[in-house]
């Protein structure tokens, strides 16, 4: 799946700041993942002084596209990023 982490702290001084990313796992697997090492977790913790939760990355983060070929989920991945 190709999904997006949105940064929705009202402090954020660069509003919308997200991190688009892709992993053949579950995308439950890679959140708690990040919850211990990440360029999310550093945001939140150095930005906005908050302890990273696998919930806050849940409600935070969407599905944006699949596919099955991993290629062209790379591909698909670029494009969003892009």
């Amino acid at each position: 799946v190709i999904y997006k982490f949105i940064c929705r702290n009202e402090n954020c001084e660069s509003r919308e700041t997200s991190y688009i990313g892709m992993t053949t796992t579950t995308l439950g697997k890679i959140l708690t993942y990040y919850c211990y090492l990440s360029s999310i977790k550093d945001h939140l913790e150095s930005i906005h002084n908050m302890k990273v939760t696998k919930s806050s990355l849940v409600e935070n983060t969407e599905i944006i596209d699949s596919h099955g070929d991993k290629r062209r989920q790379l591909i698909l991945e670029a494009l969003y990023i892009k």
